[in-house]
């Protein structure tokens, strides 16, 4: 299933509870719990990144204390990683925790699929060069100064990898020309010495 993950990314450790290993237990948890799209709990709107729980709740699932459960969900909110909200229903009060930034550590589904259709309408409007092409617009860039790059074997390596920049579509196979100008200047700097 698509959503059966979270993305933590490497700034997570750079946020202000991640010296907190606790704290990390629960905002951890919680964002494997929150919710991934709208929907209702007992007639009440839930948003995506919130969650319906009770600190006694997450203590059973976490090991955690609920005092400490407690203490975390405070910091959590002073620092306005969270905010809790309570909802009325026919069986009682519950509490919600709403993920401010919960869009940071899971993709909305929707955009994914945006981002997915531009990436081939991007593959669409790519046309692939000759290596005329390409030998033309190298000789124009070694006339102005620039290393010289191989061509046929620029044409090849592309060709080999279905034009794509790792499992991205090619969208400007100049701009990678100029990449393969900077390589060769490397490896002429390393050869040198």
């Amino acid at each position: 299933m698509p959503d059966d993950h979270i993305d933590l990314y490497d700034g997570f450790s750079e946020w202000g509870w991640f010296q907190d290993s606790e704290c990390v237990h629960l905002f951890v948890y919680m964002l494997l719990k929150a919710r991934r799209r709208d929907g209702q709990y007992r007639n009440r709107k839930i948003k995506r990144g919130e969650l319906v729980t009770s600190c006694e709740k997450l203590s059973t699932a976490t090991g955690i204390s609920e005092r400490s459960i407690k203490t975390r969900i405070r910091r959590m909110c002073e620092s306005g990683e969270i905010e809790t909200r309570t909802i009325d229903t026919d069986k009682g009060r519950f509490g919600v925790v709403k993920i401010v930034n919960y869009g940071k550590y899971q993709r909305d589904p929707k955009a994914s699929q945006k981002t997915k259709a531009a990436n081939q309408e991007t593959a669409r409007q790519f046309k692939k060069p000759t290596i005329e092409e390409v030998q033309a617009c190298i000789e124009e860039r070694v006339a102005k100064g620039k290393p010289k790059v191989d061509a046929e074997r620029f044409w090849n390596f592309y060709e080999s990898k279905g034009w794509k920049v790792g499992n991205q579509p090619m969208k400007d196979w100049k701009a990678a020309v100029r990449t393969w100008e900077n390589k060769n200047l490397r490896e002429d700097y390393l050869n040198y010495e």
